[in-house]
């Protein structure tokens, strides 16, 4: 989910500044002076265990039946604040700026649903509970790789050189590019992560009937 917070667009410098040649008025603004943060705070996880096991939705792909006892559901929120700070000459419009972009990640919700079932069983519940705990190590891990590649990767493309054109001209494509290029390669540096939860379930699924002294096996042949 994407939400925007757009700033003022620029400032028009003083009288005496405005009277300087376009040109030079933006040489003499501080050069690189692009800002860009990309935050994120890991979530913690909340846990509902009032479905029963066939209540949780899941992915037709990924429908088998120990899948049906947990599941991890993460929603990334991601606010931007995008400002320009620079010079805008009064009599044409026309402007000089450098970008500054806040994007904040935060999950919301990061939530844990447990099969009912598994609640006649302190052990089966610990077992399925663990497994789905480490899924939110790797979703969280995720995103903060992704955080400091993505800040990396904008922070030298928008300090290769100052924005020139029309003022608001300049914060629709700012914004456009938010959207377009950097939210989509975020979307990519996540993706990454993927091949790690199919390998966690993988695993789970060839030792599931042997814990609890079989009686997660029990249960999940039940439900077969």
């Amino acid at each position: 989910m994407l939400r925007y917070a757009l700033g003022a667009l620029l400032a028009v410098l003083s009288a005496a500044s405005a009277a300087q040649p376009f040109e030079a008025a933006c040489d003499a603004l501080s050069a690189p002076a692009a800002e860009v943060r990309v935050l994120f705070a890991p979530a913690a996880a909340q846990v509902d265990e009032s479905k029963a096991s066939r209540e949780i939705e899941l992915d037709t792909e990924k429908a088998g039946a120990f899948r049906h006892l947990g599941v991890t559901r993460a929603t990334l929120l991601r606010d931007v604040d995008v400002r320009l700070d620079g010079y805008t000459d009064p009599q044409t419009g026309r402007a000089c700026a450098w970008p500054k972009v806040k994007l904040q990640l935060r999950v919301q919700p990061l939530l844990i649903e447990l099969a009912r079932e598994l609640g006649a069983d302190p052990c089966m519940r610990a077992h399925v509970f663990e497994h789905e705990m480490q899924h939110v190590a790797i979703y969280n891990g995720a995103v903060l790789r992704a955080q400091v590649q993505l800040e990396s990767e904008m922070r030298a493309h928008f300090n290769e050189r100052q924005l020139v054109g029309d003022a608001r001209t300049l914060m629709g494509e700012l914004q456009s590019q938010i959207a377009d290029r950097w939210l989509t390669r975020l979307d990519a540096l996540l993706a990454v992560a993927e091949s790690e939860h199919d390998a966690l379930d993988a695993a789970e699924e060839r030792q599931a009937y042997s814990v609890c002294n079989g009686a997660l096996s029990k249960l999940i042949k039940s439900m077969e």
